[in-house]
């Protein structure tokens, strides 16, 4: 977790964590995290304040005393960072069939879906977590409820074309 929100002064290699820091230089930016429902479930649970708080602790922390274990401030404020994660839980949705139609006939839906989908992945890391087995499943799905509440953008695949034209218009 210190890998993202810093190490505590004191320690040999301490410094600020590289997510905190750009959040709280950039704070209009972008922060992609993809294939967020891997990650280990320590740090999917560190980032539970950040969705339910808006704010990450840093346990840096920033200020000319930082380096002295005396930061002015450590808590950073998310407020205006757009947060964009990725996941693989919405994987059946997509693989269906019918995805293009609902697409483009029925994005509620799709988004209807998605939700039933992350719900479904909290429910079982909830059931799995309570009878203390792990087949690995509620292992990747700490922030199923928290993802639930989030905005849902669903996609739709790239073809070649739309890939070639992208990157025969890249800047």
């Amino acid at each position: 977790g210190f890998g993202l929100t810093g190490l505590r002064a004191g320690y040999d290699s301490a410094s600020a964590g590289p997510l905190t820091s750009f959040a709280h230089e950039q704070p209009n930016g972008i922060v992609v995290l993809e294939n967020f429902d891997r990650a280990h479930p320590h740090i999917q649970r560190l980032l539970i304040p950040l969705f339910t708080e808006g704010t990450l602790r840093d346990e840096y922390g920033f200020g000319a005393d930082a380096k002295k274990g005396r930061p002015d401030e450590k808590q950073v404020s998310f407020e205006k960072v757009t947060l964009l994660l990725t996941t693989t839980l919405g994987r059946r949705i997509y693989e269906r069939s019918d995805y293009p139609r609902l697409y483009d006939d029925q994005p509620e839906k799709v988004i209807a879906l998605l939700r039933e989908e992350l719900s479904q992945a909290a429910e079982f890391a909830e059931a799995e977590k309570s009878t203390s087995r792990n087949t690995g499943q509620g292992f990747r799905n700490v922030l199923g409820s928290y993802l639930g509440m989030a905005r849902l953008v669903p996609f739709r695949s790239l073809g070649l074309g739309a890939l070639q034209s992208i990157s025969a218009n890249r800047i």
